[in-house]
């Protein structure tokens, strides 16, 4: 796409500065990099007088490419790190595009960029993080660790000898952590969250303030991760505390898009300890706040929690209602790892209204997505509830042999311990004896 030129050099030389682009000999560019320049001055300019961030978000992504054909990478690195709004949340460029469900986006620019530099001497490894991240939202989970591993292995080998590099280094420490979580690796995360965690509080004292909100930021996020590996242990009490932590920082710097996950997890805990008034205090809260973001994608992962209250209620209608939008939403954007999660709450919806067929075509429906993405936990949680449907209807072989499956997967995630035993126990005694959830 050619654009028009700006009305003089002078001007698009004071445009092309604002990304960092400075040019002393106008004239003494070949003609096809002067014409990507001003190509580039033009879409900036545009920038400034149009009303809607996915119109920014196109040109930025033509201005990378553009750049992408000059060869140069300084004003590449300062795009992606654009603060865009996010209503009233400022979060950069790159960061935006993984929060709007633009990663298939992030991830395209991220090749092209390896593709354009890869033999220019530049350091990539930045880019290499940001392409492990928009791989990881459609990745299954052993793949998404894979990614993140190989990409921390190459942050361990650099001299860290500025607080970007350290930052990024941290960051991908900690997305390493996450991705080991989500293949039920625990204890490795653990042990990675408490060096984080340690390496950020020592931070404090030694980065400047211009990153200080940073290092809590990710301070925040290694909070939220230990509170949700609490929450799995059935540790309570400590992750509601945790929670809550990371909720007091997100909420201290405005990060609502973090912010929402930590209201949905203290209401997922209060259902679980069936205070289902206060659950659903904090999801509806979480649920106001998501629209202000505009994602329609995490209202439904909010409704799929409100409907595991009412489902604990016995309001099978209004679950169902909630499970199967929520459903719909997640196959129209292809998240397999909320599919699962969502065929599985189905599937017990259909057992509470005693529908068995129905709730065991839901429930295999969900292992088979969870074994797709490498959802070890979930894996196990869909075994759990099979073996339950199979038992109401009587297939007994089938039952044991799903239940054993399912412990044998918490007993290697070494979280077979009698909490979860217990709670095990008063699940299939729930339903089979007292008839409902």
């Amino acid at each position: 796409m050619i654009l028009h030129q700006p009305s003089s050099v002078t001007c698009a030389e004071e445009i092309l500065l604002e990304i960092g682009i400075f040019l002393n000999n106008w004239q003494s560019l070949k003609r096809k990099e002067r014409v990507y320049y001003r190509n580039i001055a033009q879409c900036l300019t545009k920038i400034k007088s149009i009303g809607t961030q996915e119109e920014v978000v196109d040109l930025y992504d033509e201005v990378i490419r553009y750049l992408c054909q000059i060869r140069n990478f300084a004003p590449i690195q300062t795009i992606l790190r654009i603060p865009l709004t996010l209503h009233d949340t400022l979060i950069p460029f790159s960061d935006y595009l993984l929060i709007k469900g633009f990663a298939d986006k992030l991830a395209a620019l991220c090749l092209n960029i390896l593709d354009s530099f890869v033999n220019e001497g530049t350091n990539l490894l930045e880019i290499e993080f940001l392409l492990a991240k928009a791989k990881s939202v459609s990745s299954d989970r052993v793949l998404s660790y894979q990614l993140f591993q190989k990409v921390h292995q190459k942050f361990i080998t650099l001299n860290h000898a500025t607080q970007d590099s350290s930052l990024l280094y941290l960051e991908s420490l900690l997305c390493l952590s996450n991705a080991k979580l989500g293949i039920g690796r625990y204890r490795e995360a653990l042990l990675d969250l408490e060096k984080c965690l340690q390496i950020l509080n020592e931070s404090m004292f030694c980065f400047s303030h211009y990153y200080k909100s940073k290092i809590e930021q990710l301070k925040a996020d290694v909070l939220a991760q230990m509170a949700w590996l609490a929450m799995v242990k059935n540790n309570f009490h400590r992750s509601l505390v945790l929670f809550k932590e990371a909720q007091n920082l997100y909420m201290h710097y405005n990060l609502k898009h973090k912010f929402i996950g930590t209201l949905v997890h203290q209401g997922v805990i209060n259902r679980k300890i069936r205070n289902y008034d206060l659950s659903l205090k904090y999801l509806n809260q979480a649920k106001e706040v998501a629209g202000t973001i505009n994602s329609r994608l995490v209202v439904a992962w909010i409704d799929h929690h409100k409907a595991y209250v009412f489902l604990n209620q016995r309001q099978h209608e209004l679950a169902q209602a909630l499970a199967e939008e929520s459903i719909k939403e997640a196959y129209i954007e292809e998240r397999d790892d909320m599919i699962g999660d969502f065929h599985e709450q189905l599937g017990l919806i259909k057992l509470g209204k005693s529908h068995i067929d129905e709730a065991i075509d839901s429930l295999q429906l969900s292992l088979f997505f969870r074994q797709k993405i490498g959802n070890s936990h979930g894996i196990a949680s869909s075994y759990k509830h099979l073996s339950l449907a199979y038992l109401k209807s009587k297939r007994y072989i089938k039952a044991y042999q799903c239940i054993k499956q399912c412990l044998t997967i918490f007993y290697k995630l070494k979280i077979l311990n009698f909490t979860r035993l217990y709670r095990i126990g008063y699940l299939f005694l729930n339903w089979i004896i007292l008839g409902g959830r």
